[in-house]
């Protein structure tokens, strides 16, 4: 799945996402074209009140994944990394067995509830 500007990164170096979620506000019209030619996409309204990645994960969750990796999450934006790391945090989440991490080159963040583990 391809998140916003994501979504043009993964088309770009040859993959296909199955799904591109977001308002998609920090595409050019010409990137949206391309996203328009290759995926169905359907944008989210830009006034929300969730993030798209939060938007995204929601819709992962929803078709039955549980183990979901985030990449490109920890870049420039403060704010959205922010953010990231309060969506791993969600009860609901932990509660549904949902393994969420957020990955880069130098870091895998992942929340662990109380307990052991291994």
């Amino acid at each position: 799945m391809g998140v916003e500007r994501g979504a043009i990164s993964l088309i770009q170096h040859d993959i296909t996402p199955k799904l591109a979620v977001g308002d998609f506000d920090s595409v050019t019209d010409k990137e949206r074209m391309l996203l328009v030619e290759t995926l169905n996409i359907n944008p989210v309204e830009a006034e929300k009140d969730d993030t798209d990645l939060a938007l995204a994960i929601a819709e992962a969750i929803d078709a039955g994944y549980d183990d979901i990796e985030i990449y490109g999450a920890t870049g420039a934006r403060l704010d959205h990394f922010m953010g990231a790391l309060q969506i791993l945090e969600k009860p609901e989440y932990h509660q549904g067995n949902v393994n969420l991490r957020i990955i880069d080159a130098q870091n895998e963040i992942q929340y662990l509830p109380q307990g052991q583990h291994i």
